[in-house]
């Protein structure tokens, strides 16, 4: 697989599609692969005449691992929110926002359309803000804006999520399938053969655990992008499951409510994964933005 420099470290991505047609940038989530963004999702969209690329972010897959870097503490960092002071994370997402300015700049991208999921959607939201002039438009998938007041994960996702078990070493099989079983769409089941599957390639292709905790740690420590989102004037598009147990649906509202003319859309019985039959259903939505987009811009 491809990488590229950015930033100070290594970008790994591929790409489907035209090189030459306008680009659609694919950011993922807290602690996921370019993989889990389906194919057949990626396929869609290319072959409507766009170049989509998908990549790994920093500390996952096969992008640069911040190996160097000491996870954080989960106490430490659990005690500065809770007394309002910074969070002692060693990068946060705006960097990784920077990441993804280095990859367009090292395949020749002036301006892109960007996807974000989750996490992912943050950082779109971010390089909006900053860098409006390099992208077309915005969708966010499953996302939030950081807002405190919005509705916490489901409290065992919570706990999941932040165990150190499932963080810091390898022995967290069992609360890996656990939370992936809280996260799989109802409308959409997955067996557990089916997410032993998914957690076994993902972790052949990637075994670092410390990646996940330093990826949070940036999470808390941009925190609320709320009034920063005043500065986003492209077309924006957030897309969200009403059955989302990390990241409710009320946060892709805020999304869609701090940023001027965005289109909210709910989508019964999707949780917080990327189930294969919602692959070109979500496919589809995007490319109506995506269209939409480039019909103002002619």
């Amino acid at each position: 697989m491809p990488t590229v420099p950015s930033n100070g470290i290594h970008i790994a991505y591929d790409e489907f599609g035209n090189p030459d047609a306008p680009a659609v940038i694919l950011i993922m989530g807290l602690y996921c692969q370019l993989i889990d963004w389906p194919e057949p999702f990626c396929r869609k969209i290319a072959d409507a005449g766009y170049r989509v690329i998908r990549f790994d972010n920093r500390d996952i897959g096969l992008s640069s691992h911040l190996d160097h870097l000491s996870p954080p503490s989960l106490v430490a960092y659990g005690l500065s929110m809770a007394w309002g002071m910074p969070v002692p994370a060693p990068y946060d997402l705006d960097d990784m926002a920077d990441d993804v300015l280095g990859l367009m700049s090292a395949l020749d991208i002036d301006q892109a359309h960007v996807v974000g999921s989750s996490m992912g959607g943050i950082i779109a939201q971010l390089l909006a803000s900053e860098k409006p002039e390099k992208i077309r438009s915005l969708c966010c998938l499953s996302s939030t804006t950081g807002n405190p007041w919005l509705p916490l994960p489901h409290w065992r996702v919570l706990q999941l999520v932040t165990n150190p078990a499932y963080i810091f070493s390898e022995s967290g099989y069992q609360q890996k399938l656990e939370l992936m079983r809280l996260l799989t769409s109802p409308a959409y089941p997955q067996s557990d053969r089916e997410l032993e599957s998914w957690i076994s390639v993902r972790e052949r292709r990637s075994p670092d655990s410390q990646g996940l905790s330093r990826q949070l740690a940036a999470s808390l420590k941009t925190g609320n992008i709320s009034n920063r989102l005043k500065n986003v004037h492209v077309p924006t598009l957030v897309l969200h499951g009403d059955s989302d147990l990390l990241v409710p649906y009320a946060c892709g509202q805020d999304i869609a409510n701090k940023i001027d003319g965005a289109q909210f859309e709910l989508i019964q019985g999707w949780g917080h994964d990327f189930p294969e039959q919602l692959a070109k259903p979500l496919a589809e939505k995007i490319l109506n933005h995506l269209s939409e987009t480039d019909s103002q811009d002619n």
